[in-house]
């Protein structure tokens, strides 16, 4: 986080008016406004506020900021914040990851599938991420959180029968849900089988006789990792939809993770750097 002064248009306390033209507070009145449950969510934090602010401003209602913390102050006025609510919103509760940061968003718009493969074209190491029914949040939101940090092209998530981004979903995620282009299908079964025409061999994770280590995928082309719901795995029209099967070893007497884990070290395992790619 930048240390430097700072500048002249540092986020001044009394509304939440911002320089992208959302909408204003009321000057006068220090009260931070109650929201509105159907219209408005929270995301919370410092990274996950200014990775919205960054990328989706038009989604920001109002910003509050009750921290001190002059780097807080500074991103803020990096982000394009020039005032805000200096108190915490009243619905928001004793949030420990707030770091005396929230903004009121609107809900998170998801791309359609065509949308993101247009702005995803199959390169050599390229990779998605399909998730096929993970049904928890909070594991959503570290998935998301993981895909971000190692550089995946894209999320896609089933609409139905499935956690969707959501602000709690967004909290967990640190600002990764505003980072990395995240789609919504009706069947997953059915987007594989679009992946593989537009260029992209789908691995499906899954124990079976055929499947083999993800240490042995090829990394050197476009790949969709598929990921299964916590308690049942991929289903089975998914896995039949899938180009291969693969699963992740045990080094240990544990023979099983949390999807969100497993994902972090199947994402590890397929983007590790070019020097230890011997396949």
């Amino acid at each position: 986080m930048s240390r430097r002064p700072p500048r002249q248009d540092r986020p001044q306390q009394g509304n939440a008016a911002r320089r992208s033209g959302q909408a204003h507070g009321r000057g006068h009145d220090r009260r931070p406004r109650p929201a509105n449950p159907d219209r408005d969510g929270f995301v919370v934090g410092m990274h996950a506020a200014i990775a919205v602010l960054s990328n989706q401003p038009e989604r920001v209602r109002a910003v509050h900021c009750w921290s001190r913390d002059r780097g807080v102050l500074q991103a803020l006025s990096e982000a394009g914040v020039t005032s805000f609510v200096p108190a915490p919103p009243l619905d928001l509760g004793d949030e420990p990851l707030a770091q005396g940061v929230a903004i009121a968003v609107r809900p998170f718009a998801p791309l359609d599938l065509d949308s993101l493969l247009d702005r995803v074209p199959p390169d050599a190491g390229r990779l998605l991420l399909v998730l096929d029914g993970i049904t928890d949040t909070r594991n959503l939101g570290a998935i998301v959180r993981s895909a971000a940090f190692f550089g995946v092209a894209g999320v896609i998530l089933p609409r139905d029968r499935a956690a969707s981004i959501t602000p709690a979903a967004e909290r967990i995620a640190r600002g990764g849900a505003s980072v990395v282009p995240i789609a919504e299908v009706t069947n997953i079964a059915q987007t594989l089988v679009a992946l593989r025409d537009r260029g992209w061999w789908s691995v499906g994770t899954a124990l079976s006789d055929d499947a083999v280590s993800l240490w042995d995928v090829r990394i050197d082309r476009p790949l969709a990792l598929v990921l299964g719901a916590e308690d049942r795995g991929i289903r089975p029209l998914v896995a039949k939809r899938c180009d291969q099967l693969a699963v992740l070893p045990a080094l240990g007497p544990m023979q099983s993770l949390n999807v969100a884990s497993f994902a972090t070290a199947a994402l590890a395992a397929l983007k590790r750097p070019a020097a230890d790619r011997k396949r």
